[in-house]
């Protein structure tokens, strides 16, 4: 629909966003990935093993 607005990252039709990963600037042999929201469980800090995002899987509303 002309006009509609949309989240950045989301396509016509999908219900989640979608995140494009990549590496700037670019590394030879590295590629862009991405990836929908729905499928993040858990977002953890890499250095501080702190947990920032922690999905509810457990299916209860």
């Amino acid at each position: 629909m002309a006009g509609e607005r949309r989240p950045a990252g989301s396509g016509i039709g999908d219900e989640f966003a979608h995140v494009t990963t990549n590496i700037s600037p670019s590394v030879d042999g590295m590629r862009a990935d991405f990836f929908f929201t729905e499928d993040v469980v858990s977002v953890v800090d890499a250095r501080s093993g702190e947990v920032l995002y922690q999905a509810d899987v457990s299916g209860g509303e």
